[in-house]
């Protein structure tokens, strides 16, 4: 009993007479086992793994084009030929084969051809001439006519004059007699108007196969035509 009490009081006196001390061990013993503590929790807790960056392809991965679609080609597939026949299933393919495709063979590139129209009469078109007046005189190389073209625009002309595409053939009370021109190539082969112009007419080859010739039949421009006829 006696030892129990001069402990306490010995003890007592000894943190009462001493207290910083008690102060420095606490606070040295709280920061050794702070990083204990600290590096325990980080081992426990496992590291998380960075997400892939955008665009990444896993490694494993191959591409099986089976059954898709090549982005670098036309899923339409292209039309054949107007000139060329489409065989049919099973049909050899071989030329002259029994049951063989005629093939039609491409046409050659057309030619075009342009003539320049002159200023005046020798420019008009037959097709744009309309007849306004008739002079006849006893000698008929005097005797004229009075032609209206493009613009409103008039012209006297008699006999063997020439138009564009036509010679004046006759001159009647009742109207012109013209004679179409044909022109040709230098080796001969007729000319078709494939486009006119102001300034001159556009002419092509005819094709020489299933060839019809221009017309060479007079063109008569009366003076007042009848319902329905050319001017």
């Amino acid at each position: 009993m006696r030892k129990t009490t001069y402990f306490r009081t010995t003890f007592r006196s000894t943190v009462a007479g001493r207290p910083w001390r008690w102060l420095i061990v606490t606070i040295v013993g709280i920061v050794c086992v702070l990083p204990v503590f600290a590096q325990t929790k980080a081992q426990n807790e496992a590291p998380s793994p960075e997400p892939p960056p955008i665009f990444t392809v896993d490694p494993g991965y191959r591409y099986n084009p089976k059954g898709r679609l090549d982005p670098f080609v036309n899923p339409v597939p292209p039309k054949p030929p107007a000139n060329a026949t489409t065989p049919q299933p099973g049909a050899p393919d071989t030329p002259g084969a029994p049951g063989a495709q005629s093939v039609t063979p491409p046409l050659p590139p057309e030619v075009l051809i342009p003539v320049s129209r002159p200023r005046g009469v020798k420019g008009l078109l037959l097709e744009d001439i309309s007849v306004k007046g008739v002079i006849v005189a006893r000698d008929p190389m005097m005797t004229m006519a009075i032609i209206q073209g493009p613009g409103n625009r008039t012209y006297n002309i008699t006999r063997h004059d020439e138009v564009f595409n036509a010679i004046v053939k006759d001159i009647r009370m009742d109207g012109i007699v013209f004679s179409p021109i044909v022109r040709k190539d230098d080796s001969g082969v007729p000319l078709s108007v494939k486009e006119v112009r102001s300034d001159s007419v556009i002419y092509t080859k005819l094709p020489s196969k299933g060839r019809t010739e221009p017309s060479t039949r007079d063109v008569v421009r009366k003076l007042h035509p009848a319902p329905g006829e050319p001017k």
